[in-house]
């Protein structure tokens, strides 16, 4: 692969664009997971996964959407995910950030999942950390969605189910690895696939070799 500098657009996989320095977050053994690294990981799902024949009836939200949703009413994140035709999907995958200031691009230090079933009308959620904000931001976004998706009352009706017995991470920078191997996790065993488990050293290898296999250099404008 050619030497690229840090703005050079070095990979546009499906629906994700990453950018050189961006590879140097999947290289580290130690670098917490960026918007557009995570994005790279959830297309991989989609795309590069035993979960791959299911993928057209699975929505998978881009973590910058999902952040600007936790600040909006319902109306608004009603117009921006109209074009998704999320009522037309089996499940939907939520990225969660504790990001809370809304002028903070990739703020924020935690990662977690909140995952919908919408046949049962059903999220359950995951987290790898301990202690951590984002259940509380991952409920208010399943109220928004239920209502909108579902055009009831969100109150008591909203099925929220915490799932404890994720894997847990041992460091304080492997969440965005344990989001994407929990929806791996959670869509193998909806979709009635062989478990899925893999250590998030793995995925991390993993998604790096599909970056060195498929990406198709875009040089940006200067």
């Amino acid at each position: 692969m050619p030497k690229l500098n840090s703005t050079t657009r070095i990979l546009r996989y499906h629906g994700a664009s990453l950018r050189a320095s961006d590879r140097g977050i999947l290289e580290s053994a130690t670098a917490w997971f960026n918007d557009r690294v995570l994005a790279f990981g959830l297309e991989a799902i989609a795309h590069a996964s035993p979960i791959a024949p299911y993928a057209e009836s699975i929505a998978f939200l881009e973590p910058s959407a999902s952040f600007m949703f936790s600040f909006l009413d319902c109306e608004s994140v009603k117009l921006q995910i109209s074009p998704l035709n999320l009522g037309d999907m089996s499940f939907v995958i939520v990225p969660v950030n504790d990001n809370e200031d809304l002028e903070l691009a990739n703020g924020g230090s935690h990662w977690s999942l909140l995952a919908l079933n919408c046949k049962t009308h059903t999220f359950s959620y995951f987290d790898s950390g301990y202690g951590t904000t984002n259940e509380r931001i991952a409920r208010s976004l399943a109220r928004v969605l239920h209502t909108i998706l579902f055009q009831n009352d969100a109150g008591p009706s909203v099925q929220f189910v915490v799932c404890d017995d994720c894997a847990k991470q041992e460091n304080s920078f492997d969440c965005g690895l344990h989001l994407i191997n929990n929806a791996l996790a959670y869509l193998a065993n909806e979709c009635s696939l062989a478990a899925i488990a893999p250590s998030a050293r793995f995925t991390r290898k993993s998604l790096l070799q599909i970056l060195d296999d498929q990406a198709e250099l875009v040089l940006l404008e200067e």
